[in-house]
């Protein structure tokens, strides 16, 4: 190779490089803030903006699948009891729905979590597997909990994702987490969402004040007197 042409190639190898360093980077340092995990801690049947439109969004791409979000508020943890979680019936013993489930979730998780940031997803569970945004580097891992999600895939929103504040939406990448709700007794839902709160919730909660007195819970349209002591 003559001395003219080792430096031609070394200038184009420096400008390749120089825009791979300059323009990828570039596109993937303006994504949303990565959050952290937020379990639900909050009885809220309140539809979620976030959720209600990536429900619209893939029913129109995909056309199949029945997609489910709230459920009435039980004793464990879930943020489907918030409505920050989506059920999208797709069996892994149909090749046609395990197809469109793998290839979805997986564009999803691709590339650090590129596009679940942008939409705000959480995590997702699907065939005895599960990824979650806030630990990428583990990839799709296995999932050992009671319900192996074979006959749907989960979808759980961090609160920015509920609430339609990600890039895919505004156009803008979010930089500031929206921690939810706060609980203020320890054993109680915590009050209904109404603003961010970027603050950590306090470690040590108080005792609920007792009462003889039968509570009325609108949310589940029934009367409790336990009500809403239900530990999460």
């Amino acid at each position: 190779m003559s001395v003219t042409t080792r430096r031609l190639t070394v200038v184009v190898s420096a400008l390749v490089l120089g825009l791979t360093v300059a323009v990828a980077p570039k596109a993937r340092a303006d994504v949303d803030v990565r959050t952290p995990y937020e379990g639900q801690v909050s009885c809220d049947p309140r539809p979620k903006p976030g959720v209600t439109a990536f429900i619209a969004l893939v029913r129109t791409r995909y056309k199949t699948g029945y997609m489910g979000t709230y459920r009435p508020c039980a004793s464990d943890t879930s943020e489907h009891y918030d409505s920050r979680a989506m059920d999208w019936m797709l069996s892994v013993k149909k090749p046609a729905e395990k197809a469109i489930a793998y290839k979805m979730t997986r564009w999803m998780s691709a590339d650090g979590g590129f596009n679940a940031r942008r939409f705000g997803i959480s995590y997702m569970i699907y065939d005895h597997k599960v990824w979650k945004m806030y630990r990428p580097e583990r990839g799709w891992a296995a999932y050992t909990g009671a319900v192996p999600h074979t006959d749907h895939v989960h979808f759980s929103f961090s609160w920015d994702g509920a609430m339609k504040r990600t890039s895919r939406w505004t156009g803008r990448a979010n930089k500031v987490i929206d921690l939810g709700p706060c609980q203020v007794y320890a054993g109680q839902f915590a009050p209904l969402w109404t603003r961010i709160r970027t603050a950590p919730c306090p470690t040590r909660l108080a005792k609920a004040p007792a009462s003889a007195y039968r509570v009325e819970s609108r949310l589940l349209g029934r009367t409790n007197p336990r009500w809403p002591l239900q530990a999460h």
